[in-house]
């Protein structure tokens, strides 16, 4: 996690391409379970590494995991097309 790099975020089974929305100049990405479009906080953006194939990728849990607060975000790689 780019504010705690002692954790990964990414695994096969939180991390996926996904569209973004900039409003306000907050970033928000669709979260592919519900569509919903969550904020990403900005100390969740990975700016230390490239994104291999250019897309943007969320890594978040499903909503309504049991362990998280609503709309967690894990991290988020902003594609460079964007």
């Amino acid at each position: 996690m780019p504010d705690n790099p002692a954790f990964s975020c990414c695994n096969n089974a939180d991390c996926y391409p996904t569209e973004i929305k900039s409003v306000d100049g907050k970033i928000y990405a669709k979260r592919r379970e519900d569509g919903k479009y969550i904020l990403i906080p900005p100390q969740k953006i990975e700016r230390n590494r490239d994104n291999p194939d250019g897309r943007n990728h969320l890594c978040a849990p499903p909503p309504g995991f049991a362990k998280n607060p609503v709309d967690t975000v894990y991290c988020f790689a902003l594609g460079g097309a964007t």
